[in-house]
């Protein structure tokens, strides 16, 4: 049978036919491997990432006589890189992005092509009191359910953080300051509507806009963090 009805080769982004390596290998008589992220289809339809080679079978004359293939699966090795990486960018607990990857999507949004260029932090009020009280799995539920809130109430094309053990933020690009402050009413609210054993939640949220490049996007972040806190001092004995 032809070596492609049997091995069954296609790219992973794009469900397309990978090259075919034995073929190459015929055509060039040189030795090919195939790309990153190469999946081979099993019979059954099973989908398993390869590491493979091609090289030419070279006869005592100096000509091509076949070629031989080689290739590893490495589909347990694939999820424990994306595994990594997913790690790398994320928190752990909230399944948000972390601290670092907000620090550089911050940046990389810093151009004209996003101003008005929204920042949004926020700080979960009484995470201490609640782990105090309750224990550190409830605060930990009620993080994820701030996480959770967050994701449901920001625009689709914000990235959204947590940045610290109680601190969360948003990146809101290409968005005005009247609708910042809509955003940040509609988050308040929906926060203060939940519980976790009876205890209604709190965040305090403040924000700021960068409109034009001769501001510090530092300067920006630091006035998001400075109204964030006016509004955690005003609602913290409560």
């Amino acid at each position: 049978r032809r070596f492609d009805e049997v091995y069954a080769l296609v790219k992973e982004a794009t469900g397309e036919p990978a090259v075919d390596p034995v073929r190459r290998v015929v055509e060039s008589g040189r030795r090919f491997e195939l790309e990153n992220h190469t999946i081979l289809v099993a019979r059954d339809g099973s989908r398993y990432y390869v590491e493979d080679s091609a090289a030419p079978i070279i006869d005592a004359d100096g000509g091509l006589s076949g070629v031989v293939l080689v290739f590893r699966d490495v589909t347990e090795k694939n999820f424990k890189q994306r595994e990594i990486e997913y790690l790398s960018v994320h928190d752990f607990m909230t399944g948000l992005y972390n601290r670092r990857h907000f620090v550089e999507r911050l940046a990389a949004m810093d151009n004209e092509n996003h101003y008005p260029l929204g920042v949004v932090m926020t700080d979960f009020n009484g995470l201490k009191i609640l782990n105090d009280a309750f224990g550190h799995d409830l605060g930990d539920e009620a993080l994820k359910k701030i996480a959770r809130i967050l994701e449901k109430v920001a625009p689709k094309n914000a990235v959204i953080a947590r940045i610290g053990g109680d601190e969360f933020a948003a990146i809101l690009p290409g968005t005005a300051e009247r609708d910042i402050a809509v955003f940040s009413e509609k988050l308040r609210a929906a926060v203060a509507a939940e519980h976790v054993n009876n205890v209604p939640l709190s965040l305090a949220v403040g924000y700021a806009t960068k409109d034009e490049s001769s501001a510090s996007i530092d300067e920006v972040l630091k006035f998001a963090e400075n109204d964030m806190y006016a509004h955690k001092i005003s609602e913290g004995s409560s």
